[in-house]
C-alpha cells in the first residue's frame, strides 16, 4: 500500500470489515435532486432518506430500527477515507474472513460520487441475515449505508429498507455537527486542543490535529465509543482484559498500576493502563483505558493512546476523558 495518510489508517478502517452490508440493479446514475417532505435527515450527517413505514431513529446507534424486529435496522457509518480505499477493502477473501458471503455487488454513479452496492449474507448466533450496504463518498470520506433484516420472515421489511436506501439524497454544501446526535460530549477536549479527525457509528476519534492517522509529534489520539447493545457487565477488570488483547497488536497491561475502580458522571468503571510494543520488544505506543458501565447495561469506552510518555500529554487526555458527560 502506498505510504500515505490512508495507508497507516488499517486500525479504523477495520470496523469496515465488522458491520459489512444490497441486493441490487444494474449500474445507474443517480443525480442529484433536493429532498422531498418526506425525506428526513440522518442526525449528524448531510443526508436525508425517507424512513420505512414502522422504524424509528434509534437511541442506540447513527440510523433506523424497527421496535418489532430487532435484526431490522439501517446504521449508517462515516470513514476518514476516500471511497475507492473503501471499495478496495470489500472483497470476498476478506469478507469470508469475517464469516460473510458476498452475494452481489454493483457500481453506480451516486450524485457525482462513485458508488457501490454490496449483498452480504451472514450467519449470526444461528440465524440467517442479508445485509445491503451502499458506500460513497469522494476524496476524504466515505459513507456506508448498511441495512440489515433477517432473511426468513423479515424479506418484506427487507424490500422497504432497499426502498429506503434508494430515496437517499446527498446535500454536499450543507453546514453539519458531527457530535450533535452522539450520546455524549466531552465538555473540556476543545479547550485542550482536541479536534475531532472522524465520527463512526457511536465512536469518535480526537486527535491534536483533527487528522487520522495524527501528524502531531505526540502521536497522541483519544476515542470514544458507546456499545449498540445494553447488555449488562458484570466483571470490569476481565472486560477491560479482554479488550486490550483485541487491539489489532495485543496491549500489555500495566500491572503495577492494576485496574482502578473509577467514576466519572456518575458511572462507575475501570480505568487501566498499557503499552504496545514493536516486534523487537521496544515500547512503541503508550494507553490509557477507561471503560463506563450504566446501570442498564453496555458501556462506554475511552482511550487515550500516545506516543510519549510526558506528564502533559497524559493530563490532555485525562482531562479530556474527566469531561466525559452523558446526553
Amino acid at each position: 500500500m502506498p505510504h500515505s495518510k490512508y495507508g497507516r489508517a488499517s486500525l479504523f478502517l477495520s470496523v469496515l470489515l465488522l458491520m459489512a452490508l444490497s441486493q441490487w440493479l444494474t449500474a445507474q446514475v443517480f443525480p442529484y435532486t433536493p429532498p422531498t417532505h418526506a425525506h428526513q435527515q440522518i442526525p449528524g450527517t448531510p443526508l436525508w432518506l425517507i424512513p420505512p413505514q414502522g422504524f424509528v431513529w434509534s437511541s442506540q446507534f447513527r440510523g433506523l430500527q424497527h421496535p418489532d424486529y430487532p435484526t431490522a435496522s439501517l446504521m449508517v457509518v462515516e470513514i476518514p477515507a476516500p471511497i475507492q480505499l473503501v471499495f478496495a477493502g470489500m472483497t470476498p477473501t476478506a469478507l469470508a474472513e469475517q464469516a460473510m458471503t458476498l452475494v452481489d455487488m454493483d457500481t453506480l454513479r451516486f450524485h457525482r460520487s462513485d458508488g457501490y452496492w454490496f449483498t452480504i449474507d451472514q450467519e449470526v448466533k444461528g440465524l440467517a441475515i442479508r445485509k445491503h450496504v451502499f458506500a460513497f463518498g469522494d476524496p476524504e470520506k466515505t459513507f456506508m449505508l448498511n441495512a440489515t433484516f433477517a432473511l426468513e420472515g423479515e424479506q418484506a421489511l427487507g424490500d422497504s429498507l432497499r426502498q429506503c436506501l434508494e430515496s437517499l439524497v446527498w446535500v454536499t454544501d450543507m453546514p453539519v455537527d458531527p457530535l450533535a446526535a452522539l450520546p455524549y460530549e466531552l465538555s473540556a477536549a476543545a479547550q485542550d486542543g482536541w479536534q475531532v479527525a472522524s465520527v463512526m457509528g457511536n465512536a469518535t476519534v480526537f486527535s491534536l490535529d483533527g487528522q487520522i492517522p495524527t501528524l502531531h509529534p505526540t502521536g497522541a489520539v483519544l476515542i470514544v465509543d458507546k456499545s449498540i447493545q445494553d447488555v449488562k457487565v458484570y466483571d470490569g477488570e476481565s472486560f477491560c482484559r479482554r479488550r486490550l488483547k483485541n487491539f489489532p497488536s495485543p496491549l500489555i497491561p500495566d500491572e503495577e498500576r492494576g485496574f482502578v475502580d473509577t467514576w466519572i458522571d456518575g458511572l462507575p468503571g475501570i480505568t487501566c493502563y498499557a503499552h504496545a510494543e514493536t516486534e523487537a520488544g521496544q515500547l512503541s505506543r503508550y494507553y490509557r483505558m477507561t471503560a463506563l458501565f450504566p446501570e442498564k447495561g453496555g458501556y462506554y469506552l475511552l482511550i487515550g493512546m500516545t506516543k510519549v510518555d510526558e506528564p502533559r500529554v497524559w493530563q490532555q487526555i485525562d482531562r479530556a476523558i474527566h469531561s466525559f458527560r452523558q446526553r
